[in-house]
């Protein structure tokens, strides 16, 4: 009897436990939505992040599956929330909006909300909601944005720490890019960091905006400085006025530059990015290694 008590009190408790867990899991698969919470609060409700990065009263939260198919970042100042990006299956869950509906199918759920026929933004309560849209795709949601109306991340001083802050958001979300269309992980290499942010440093000294660079060389040629050989090649650059989100539609709604992201001819990616003023400019570059 005692024995067959213990076992069902055994029972009770794993299944107990079990629960909390799915509850918790359940709990984690859904994105904030809403601006204007505390740093504490979006913990409690998202969990530990996978990384944390901060520029003096700013902070940016990154939630991220291994498989970079679902990806959330959170912008905080002084912790308070005010700007939000997803990209995963779930994106407006209250609304029943999901990555693989189209531009019409928004349009109708948020058609109150919508203050212009031709703008992919939504304005509900305090916040705004922009949509972005892979127009050389199958026009499906690749990211949903949502800021407070009040939020304005180009002022945000420039700072090397802001660069690096961005070069690493706008990894992921290339490879988040990569994932949603069934493309492996790009894995950086620090010398084609080093070798991105040079070119976007001479760009931004020499103003232009260019693959060939102010000596009129081109990646191919600049490669051989950092003894790395390619087998294939490929280098995207932009320039832009407000962060790493931007920077990653700007490359997403270019139809070349869509393309180097997409391409399976490559393993590695480099990324550098410097400000000038609020502007950033920042170089891609894409590589498969010479294999001896």
């Amino acid at each position: 009897m005692k024995k067959t008590l213990s076992l069902f009190l055994a029972f009770i408790i794993i299944f107990s436990s079990l629960q909390i867990v799915n509850a918790d899991n359940l709990r984690q698969s859904a994105p904030v939505t809403e601006t204007h919470i505390t740093y504490d609060s979006l913990i409690g409700l998202r969990g530990k992040p996978n990384r944390i990065d901060e520029e003096n009263n700013h902070k940016w939260l990154t939630y991220l599956t291994p498989d970079y198919k679902n990806y959330e970042l959170y912008y905080f100042k002084d912790n308070v929330l005010e700007d939000i990006y997803i990209s995963k299956t779930e994106l407006l869950p209250e609304y029943k909006i999901t990555s693989d509906m189209k531009r019409n199918d928004v349009d109708k759920i948020l058609k109150d909300f919508k203050p212009s026929k031709i703008t992919t933004q939504y304005i509900i309560g305090e916040n705004i909601y922009n949509f972005y849209y892979d127009v050389y795709g199958l026009n499906d949601i690749f990211g949903l944005e949502i800021r407070s109306k009040t939020s304005d991340t180009s002022k945000i001083a420039s700072s090397n720490n802001l660069s690096r802050i961005y070069e690493k958001q706008l990894v992921d979300l290339t490879n988040v890019f990569r994932a949603q269309n069934d493309k492996k992980i790009l894995l950086p290499i620090q010398k084609l960091n080093t070798m991105a942010k040079v070119h976007s440093v001479d760009m931004r000294k020499n103003n232009y905006l260019n693959v060939i660079d102010s000596k009129g060389e081109g990646a191919d040629i600049r490669l051989a400085e950092y003894d790395l050989r390619f087998k294939n090649l490929g280098e995207n650059v932009a320039n832009a006025s407000n962060n790493a989100i931007g920077l990653n539609k700007t490359f997403i709604q270019s139809e070349i530059q869509r393309e180097n992201i997409l391409s399976d001819d490559y393993e590695n990616i480099g990324m550098g990015i410097c400000t000038k003023g609020k502007e950033l400019y920042c170089t891609q570059i894409f590589l498969e290694n010479l294999k001896d």
